[in-house]
């Protein structure tokens, strides 16, 4: 098998669907979309149905043995992050270089507030 990105339909239909219900299940979340790629165009905010999505391209982990991964054969597939009821997003400090072409996610954690709101704060490479 060689490497690259698969479509949809080499996954036989079956699609990864995960939904985070608490701090606990983001952290799994978070460990899928490690090292997913994407660019700024492929980040949408719709303040009016507040929803933050974001379409990135991760590695398949779930679907590889680990001797698979270690011999170099994996894949990528496009997914979509999409978190609902954002009332606000803050926007990264003005670069100072042109911005990469691809930035990688590192990681996402939540912070609880009061009254059941909180902040969610995504990591992501190129210094933002």
């Amino acid at each position: 098998m060689s490497q690259g990105d698969v479509k949809f339909a080499d996954a036989a239909g079956i699609a990864l669907r995960l939904r985070a219900r608490d701090a606990d299940d983001l952290k799994v979340i978070s460990t899928l979309l490690q090292d997913a790629v994407f660019v700024g165009s492929d980040v949408s905010w719709d303040e009016r149905r507040r929803e933050y999505a974001v379409l990135l391209s991760r590695f398949r982990w779930e679907a590889k043995k680990k001797s698979e991964l270690a011999a170099g054969t994996y894949e990528r597939v496009r997914t979509v992050l999409s978190i609902r009821d954002v009332l606000s997003i803050s926007e990264p400090p003005p670069a100072t270089e042109e911005p990469p072409d691809a930035l990688s996610l590192l990681s996402i954690s939540f912070e609880t507030g009061e009254d059941g709101t909180g902040t969610m704060k995504i990591f992501v490479s190129g210094g933002f």
